[in-house]
């Protein structure tokens, strides 16, 4: 069974509300048919195909800008080790508490970031 397929057959005919293709291509184009009205396709690579029909499902394409990000992260990483920068931290949580970590972010009240503790099994 195809992705679309397996995404009508899994909701019920109704299609999903919304999908991220790491793939691009024609996918995108593919993957309207699974898409319910008023979605969300989002892509990381160019789509390709057919894409008239986002337009009638009243759907939205979003296209998002990856760049490589692993000279930036060691640089930062560098100035964390040398005390130069410190990340601002908000709050730290167990993972099992993910749902009150998303409704700290969504209250918009806190200032720094939201962790989550991972512990090794």
């Amino acid at each position: 069974m195809t992705q679309p397929r397996v995404a009508l057959h899994e909701t019920g005919g109704k299609g999903v509300d919304a999908v991220f293709s790491t793939v691009g291509g024609e996918l995108i184009a593919k993957s309207l048919a699974a898409t319910r009205p008023f979605g969300r396709l989002a892509c990381i690579l160019t789509p390709a195909g057919a894409l008239d029909g986002f337009v009638f499902k009243i759907l939205t394409l979003l296209g998002i800008f990856l760049i490589r990000e692993g000279q930036r992260l060691r640089d930062m990483a560098a100035l964390i080790e040398q005390g130069r920068i410190r990340p601002l931290v908000d709050q730290v949580l167990p993972l099992e508490d993910v749902r009150r970590a998303h409704k700290r972010l969504d209250s918009g009240h806190g200032t720094g970031k939201v962790v989550l503790r991972i512990r090794a099994g």
